[in-house]
């Protein structure tokens, strides 16, 4: 078909295409500790302030669920340090308190 050919009819691929949880595929990666994933997503140029769907940004989730590799590249790729939950003005250093991650807490301050 022209579209697995990459011809003129081709469906142009967004990486920012919600999932059916409303959630980014970067999102849904930092949230599970897909880490492979999202540096293939981040590496993409997927969305690092997506908050459709979650109310938070990928680095929220990532401080909010404890991966701290994730952490580490979406701070290297410049994701918002202050993009946290919109409802509750919860910031992404806040759940990383929360969850007890002082290593995360630590590259969340020196960001």
């Amino acid at each position: 078909t022209a579209q697995g050919r990459g011809g003129a009819d081709a469906v142009p691929l967004s990486l920012d295409v919600p999932l059916q949880s409303g959630a980014s595929p970067l999102h849904f990666c930092c949230q599970q500790g897909y880490e492979l994933s999202a540096r293939f997503l981040i590496a993409q140029r997927a969305d690092l302030s997506n908050t459709r769907g979650t109310g938070g940004g990928p680095l929220f989730a990532a401080c909010q669920y404890g991966f701290p590799p994730i952490v580490a590249m979406l701070l290297a790729a410049k994701a918002a340090v202050d993009l946290g939950m919109q409802r509750t003005g919860t910031t992404p250093l806040m759940a990383a308190c929360m969850t007890g991650k002082s290593e995360t807490v630590a590259m969340l301050l020196e960001a």
